[in-house]
């Protein structure tokens, strides 16, 4: 997890929660030995205690953030924290989030087998090494305690999800001889304590495997691993696992005098703002809508972060949707660009929709039309409410140089481009269809002007649009899947069928379960995550069908982000995917916006 420090702020307390800081504090500092965050090494914050890696891939954490934990792959990956640094203290205290992939069985037909044992946190085993060890086995958790062949071990049979977050606490006292467990901040059991054993015996401790031969490792995520020599009282163990965080924030006539913190779950509404001169308003959340009229003095500063520091809610909204999008088709031709009442309209729209990406069309015809002062306006004022612009190219030749050159030229440039090039759906030639994009794309992203020394656009988003599919699993599609992957930040699905909020059975070459089982058998072939989003369609005179009605507020009424969370639960239980462990879902995408804006207001 990555974590930005903020040592100047304002506490706000409202509805009864208060809102402290800075970040840091969630930590406990008192008694904390080491705190392994785990953004790319396993350096430890605290300083002291520096681990190594061996085999284990960073990756997205439960933030969705990248290059913020570590993936292992079950077989000889691990994280090893180093020599004993226990020496001297009776108790010790460990606070793991663990991301497990492998499959869960029903609670009532759950057997734990040992060859299923999958070590995520150890510096001992089974009737092995004097330590300590944490086991995920089919969705059951076992801990345990090892002193020479004697044993002491607890299975946790909660059935815990797989391909979901948990926060373990295990907390041994050698004085008093006790043993205690928490799962996702609850109290979930003790363990016999082992007369004998204390924390000053505990060595080596690997994080994702064992520290012995002959038993398996995880197969998952972890991240935030924080070891302390003192028991954590139940409200730290609490707070570790919510952060203090409230869901939402509601505000009104706000008016900030000093450099203030204001940080949420999900969402952050203010329907006035006003921020004094030299004054600094730092935002940690998902969304923020800042609504009617906002004022910022000459000097002042409004910062939008990651949820880096604060713990999301478990619901699908905070996990699974960091990506909400909306094709914006006729952006030029129906005159929205350039105009500033339009383009209201629709960034308001966005907002009151919970949109936080926009995908513009026509962007070749307005380069073209010299229309590029009013674009680089729009993508910053899209910005300023925190609403991300992506451009949607449709080939790679005189449209694609004009959007280069805005990219190098003009400074409110779009965070994405997606491709609309349908190799599947044209001539299936590599050389013909989709090389020649590729070159684009990563020059576009990674080349370096003369006489500079990094690129321009190192942060532009490359995204990759799937409309059809022929041939799934076999050349030369899985190559093209690989390229894919390999190029691009993020894949583009279409989901264009009947009941289009369901995850369709069908099996059909061009099914979304055969686009699924492609782009994950082709990640796991690369050994490493694919970033999907999921498309909806509701064009109303589409011959594909639409789900236009189910969204409809004179029909069925449902929001946008409801279809894709009834998909997603369908998503998780399906058996029909292969291999899906290797796809991020980030959220999902509507298409297209002139009939959406006709199905909610």
């Amino acid at each position: 997890m990555r974590l930005r420090i903020i040592t100047s702020f304002t506490c706000i307390f409202l509805f009864g929660i208060s809102m402290v800081g800075p970040l840091d504090s969630y930590h406990y500092i008192d008694g904390l030995l080491a705190s392994y965050d785990l953004n790319g090494d396993a350096s430890d914050e605290v300083g002291n205690y520096d681990g190594s890696v061996s085999g284990a891939e960073v990756t997205t954490d439960r933030f969705s953030s990248t290059l913020s934990a570590y993936r292992f792959n079950g077989k000889d990956d691990y994280v090893d924290l180093g020599p004993d640094f226990t020496e001297g203290f009776d108790s010790l205290s460990v606070s793991i989030w663990i991301y497990p992939f492998t499959s869960c069985e029903s609670s009532d037909t759950l057997a734990i087998e040992a060859e299923d044992d999958q070590y995520f946190l150890s510096s001992g085993g089974k009737d092995e090494s004097t330590g300590i060890y944490a086991i995920w086995n089919k969705g059951a958790l076992l801990v345990g305690q090892s002193l020479e062949n004697s044993h002491s071990e607890h299975e946790y049979h909660a059935f815990l999800d797989d391909h979901k977050w948990h926060h373990i606490v295990m907390f041994f006292d050698a004085e008093n001889e006790e043993a205690i467990i928490y799962v996702n901040g609850v109290n979930a059991y003790s363990l016999d304590y082992i007369s004998g054993i204390s924390s000053s015996m505990i060595d080596a401790l690997f994080l994702g495997g064992p520290n012995f031969e002959g038993v398996s490792g995880f197969h998952g995520k972890v991240d935030d691993v924080k070891i302390y020599h003192r028991k954590l009282s139940e409200l730290e163990i609490n707070e570790l696992y919510t952060a203090q965080c409230p869901d939402s924030l509601v505000l009104s006539d706000l008016h900030i005098h000093s450099d203030t913190l204001l940080y949420a779950n999900s969402m952050i509404q203010i329907d006035s703002l006003e921020i004094d001169s030299a004054c600094t308003v730092d935002f940690i959340t998902s969304r923020v809508h800042l609504l009617d009229s906002s004022f910022l003095n000459l000097g002042a500063q409004m910062k939008i972060w990651d949820m880096e520091g604060c713990r999301h809610s478990e619901s699908i909204h905070d996990q699974h949707t960091r990506h909400r999008g909306i094709y914006v088709n006729n952006f030029v031709t129906d005159g929205v660009l350039g105009n500033a009442l339009k383009e209201d309209s629709l960034i308001q729209w966005c907002l009151k929709n919970e949109f936080n990406n926009a995908y513009l069309y026509n962007i070749g015809s307005a380069l073209s039309s010299g229309m590029q002062v009013e674009l680089d306006n729009f993508v910053e004022k899209a910005n300023d409410h925190f609403i991300d612009i992506t451009f949607v190219s449709a080939g790679y030749g005189t449209s694609f140089s004009n959007i280069e050159a805005f990219h190098d030229d003009y400074e409110n440039i779009p965070q994405g481009i997606v491709s609309e090039i349908e190799f599947w759906n044209g001539s299936g030639d590599y050389d013909a269809d989709y090389a020649p994009w590729l070159d684009h794309l990563d020059s576009l992203k990674y080349k370096i002007p003369p006489g500079e020394t990094m690129p321009l656009n190192p942060e532009v988003f490359r995204r990759f649009y799937i409309g059809k599919i022929k041939n799934p699993g076999q050349a030369p599609s899985f190559d093209i899947a690989e390229d894919l992957i390999m190029h691009h930040d993020e894949i583009f699905l279409t989901n264009y069928h009947s009941d289009g909020f369901d995850l369709s059975s069908s099996t059909s070459e061009n099914s979304i379960v055969n686009k699924l089982s492609l782009l994950g058998k082709a990640a796991r072939n690369l050994d490493r995550e694919v970033n999907v989003v999921i498309l909806f369609n509701v064009r109303q005179d589409s011959p594909a069908p639409n789900i236009w009605t189910y969204y409809s507020e004179e029909h069925l009424d449902h929001d946008f982000r409801a279809g894709y969370e009834k998909w997603y639960h369908d998503f998780i239980h399906s058996s029909d995917i292969e291999h899906k462990e290797y796809i991020n879902l980030k959220g999902y995408g509507v298409y297209r916006w002139t009939d959406a804006r006709e199905a909610r207001f």
